[in-house]
């Protein structure tokens, strides 16, 4: 029985342990995707920006 309960509790852990790790994942790729596109929004500005420096 002790050996039972053991491996019930190292499943929990494990799985427990893969699901922290699938969703810290998934926030990293959730952060990276934003940065991104933060980093393509500065792209434009800065285009903009020399635009309007051109002009003037």
């Amino acid at each position: 029985v002790t050996f039972l309960k053991q491996s019930l509790f190292e499943a929990f852990v494990y799985t427990f342990a893969l699901s922290i790790f699938w969703l810290a994942l998934i926030v990293l790729v959730e952060l990276a995707y934003l940065q991104i596109e933060k980093m393509e929004e500065l792209q434009k500005q800065t285009k903009l920006l020399e635009e309007i420096a051109k002009k003037l």
